[in-house]
């Protein structure tokens, strides 16, 4: 026989198997009722011919003869009153049959599943298996699927119905739950399978940890009789009133005549009628001023308090340097990735040497070994929200099969900046051009962008050899003139073009000048097809003006570029996506990114570079930056603008003034915060002052604060208050007036029939864009 069998004894099929083998526990009140499976775990191997009756209901019978034979043999235990009993007792007119309802036996096991086991080894002899199982107490029809296999790959597969009733049967209907305050209906139904009208008494009751609570529910009669002919049946109703209280209900119905009896116990969860909003304000504090934070709520007597948090989230250089991606060491290398390796080592390692505080302060953030680092794990409201998401691994932080480059770590980036620069030395073709792939086809846009990339070094300080440079200015210098064509990924290119070779001086070597004279034609060019061009074509094309010494035509442009702008008293300055976004010459972040920075070269005190910063920084908070690329275009924006405001090396002080008192906290520009500075209040502890907060910040750099009310209500709650995140929810009758279906607004307190077709709108309106959202 042991040929024939495949024990499985580890591996996640093993562990399904084991929970199919024992009842599971069950949770503790309150609950919803949900699909249980319970099955025995007695198991008979042999060649038995017959079924037989044991305790419990259990039988046994081969697998060969399950398949054919009528299970309405294999009845439910049942405890009933002999008829010597009854004939004993008080005449048949008189239902006085309480006690002896009490005393039947309850059904309460009600599996969905009767027996699951998928390896019973058959005899070698004659072939057969035989196996018991404990029925579920639920009276009703099974389906029997039985799935035979041989050692030599045959199969079959046949399929049985069989019924487990009793000649009297009760059933519970009843709702999958009420909420406190509700009023509705319980229902049993009492069938009779028998060959005989059946004369008796129904009986309910309703108990709550063991104690019946039939008066508390305002359930006064009961008990109903009946009298039901053979093969018919009968449901009676009894209306409740559900009080205050989360709970379990146990409802246990009871239908007894003189020889028949049968009882049925279900649970009745009791969730909260009361509603768990919660409330937010938000602001953002920019250099040193003061901000009032305020939630207004309606007068509401039914509010009950359960937390309030006032938080301050200091926006510091070291957790915008955590949000590079850590860079991944390919075991084989585009010139991209390169590129995208030795440019962020090589400015990280200079602001490193520029700052030594912040040399000494990366020691202190957290070590990780994913590229990205985890999502910030400083509130528990949002964690708890986050274990019910698809988003738990990803929170994690995004993991990689290939070494990655810590890129805090001072040492790590320096050894790997000379590393990267070797190989991009080694990618660059004869003729000055880059390929995608070393060895490759000259690129005229990937030698446009390792041009950008070093010109980017050069700008914060790094030392990059010049003669790379050179050549690569001669190949672009000769090219890009072939390449004037009014199409969109060509005028992309050409102001990208002209944005790359103005970025070295004119006067600092030949290749430079010339491609300074090169770029005042292929500006004109693209001037006459301006409006063909994306706002971050229009940006670039405005920062080459720039450098060609036309300033007003660099502001015109800029302009243009900043129309579609759009400004949020919370979220700052943005634009919306583009409707190719992936696109290099439209990528979201990036684009943003780089406008920023013109605007800070152009117009250095405009009043949109706030919001401008702001947004990037919601945007940090709010979703993933997953290209490398676009993550360090950002961050140098935010560090050009920090710098340029003094907060790299810039202490701050917070204050606070919520209800009676005054808190105070003092941040170093080296410091590293694990989580955001919070003060809470919790039930009694929160007055109505405290709906109102004011904090002040004196320093350069740039800070969040919020305050959030957690509370519950019996009222129904109104839209939520203008933030970063608003919720509205209507409501709407669906009304048929000829052929079509019409929308009428049900207001508070308006009634709905039992019939009536109800929507509900919900209305979600975000501020800054999100990895995810989550509505529960």
């Amino acid at each position: 026989p042991s040929a024939y069998c495949f024990p499985i004894t580890k591996g996640l099929l093993e562990t399904l198997l084991s929970a199919f083998r024992k009842p599971p526990q069950e949770p503790s009140p309150p609950h919803l009722r949900t699909a249980r499976t319970w099955v025995g775990r007695s198991v008979y191997l042999g060649d038995a011919r017959h079924i037989r009756g044991g305790r419990g209901g259990e039988v046994v019978y081969d697998v060969d003869e399950v398949i054919g034979m009528s299970m309405a043999a294999m009845e439910a235990p049942v405890m009933m009153k002999s008829a010597m009993e009854a004939e004993a007792g008080a005449p048949e007119e008189e239902f006085a049959l309480e006690e002896e309802a009490a005393e039947v036996k309850t059904r309460e096991k009600f599996a969905d599943t009767a027996f699951f086991r998928p390896h019973i080894v058959t005899s070698a002899k004659t072939g057969r298996g035989s196996f018991t199982f404990t029925a579920p107490e639920q009276l009703t029809s099974w389906k029997i699927k039985v799935f035979a296999f041989t050692k030599d790959v045959k199969e079959g597969t046949l399929t049985e119905e069989a019924v487990t009733r009793k000649d009297l049967m009760v059933r519970a209907d009843i709702p999958r739950f009420f909420r406190e305050k509700d009023k509705g209906t319980v229902t049993a139904i009492v069938h009779n399978e028998s060959e005989r009208p059946l004369k008796g008494e129904i009986f309910i009751d309703v108990t709550e940890e063991g104690k019946k609570i039939n008066h508390k529910i305002n359930l006064t009669d009961n008990k109903k009789r009946f009298d039901i002919k053979p093969g018919g049946l009968e449901s009676f109703d009894w209306m409740v009133d559900i009080p205050d209280g989360i709970t379990t209900y146990k409802v246990r119905v009871a239908a007894v005549t003189g020889d028949l009896s049968d009882a049925e116990e279900r649970e009745l969860p009791i969730l909260p009628s009361r509603q768990r909003l919660i409330e937010s304000a938000f602001i953002t504090l920019s250099g040193s001023e003061a901000k009032v934070l305020e939630i207004r709520l309606k007068d509401d007597p039914t509010r009950i308090n359960e937390s309030m948090v006032l938080q301050i989230d200091p926006q510091l250089a070291l957790s915008i340097l955590n949000t590079i991606p850590f860079l991944i060491e390919y075991p084989y290398g585009c010139v991209e990735q390169i590129l995208n390796r030795y440019v962020p080592l090589s400015i990280v390692n200079e602001i490193y040497s520029e700052y030594p505080a912040i040399r000494a302060a990366v020691a202190k953030i957290p070590d990780r070994e994913t590229v990205t680092p985890p999502w910030e794990k400083d509130d528990p409201r949002r964690l708890l929200t986050l274990m019910e998401t698809p988003w738990v691994w990803q929170s994690e932080g995004r993991p990689t099969l290939w070494p990655v480059i810590d890129m805090l770590d001072p040492e790590i980036v320096k050894r790997h900046k000379e590393t990267n620069l070797s190989r991009l030395r080694s990618a660059q073709l004869s003729n000055g051009a880059f390929p995608w792939w070393p060895g490759g086809e000259p690129d005229p846009y990937m030698t446009l962008y390792v041009l950008a990339g070093l010109a980017e070094a050069r700008r914060y300080g790094v030392d990059v050899p010049q003669d790379m440079i050179q050549r690569a200015l001669r190949y672009v210098n000769s090219t890009i003139p072939l390449m004037l064509e009014p199409e969109e990924r060509e005028l992309a290119l050409v102001a990208f073009a002209a944005y790359v070779v103005t970025s070295y001086p004119r006067d600092e070597f030949a290749e430079a000048r010339a491609g300074h004279k090169a770029a005042e034609s292929w500006v004109v060019f693209l001037d006459r097809h301006i409006y063909a061009m994306t706002p971050f074509g229009k940006a670039y094309l405005a920062y080459t003006h720039l450098r060609l010494g036309n300033r007003a035509r660099a502001g015109e442009l800029l302009d243009m570029a900043m129309d579609g702008a759009r400004e949020d008293p919370v979220a700052g300055v943005y634009w919306t996506p583009e409707k190719y976004s992936w696109v290099w010459y439209s990528d979201t972040v990036e684009k943003h990114a780089f406008l920023l920075k013109t605007l800070q070269e152009l117009r250095p005190e405009d009043e949109r570079v706030p919001g401008m910063v702001r947004w990037l920084l919601f945007s940090r908070k709010g979703t993933v930056w997953k290209s490398t690329k676009a993550s360090v275009a950002a961050v140098y924006a935010l560090l050009d603008h920090l710098n340029q405001r003094g907060a790299l090396a810039g202490d701050e002080t917070f204050t606070a003034r919520w209800g009676d008192n005054t808190y105070s906290a003092i941040v170093k520009a080296d410091d590293w915060l694990d989580e955001p500075i919070r003060w809470q209040e919790a039930g009694f502890e929160i007055t109505p002052e405290m709906s109102t907060a004011t904090v002040e910040k004196d320093g350069p750099g740039v800070a969040f604060a919020s305050m959030t009310w957690t509370y519950s209500t019996d009222e129904l709650p109104e839209p939520s208050q203008p933030g970063m995140l608003e919720l509205g929810r209507k409501f709407y009758r669906r009304v048929k007036e000829g052929d079509a279906y019409h929308l009428k607004p049900i207001e508070s307190g308006g009634e709905v029939a039992v019939g009536d077709q109800v929507e509900v709108q919900l209305k979600i309106n975000t501020r800054s864009q999100f990895e995810y959202m989550h509505l529960k």
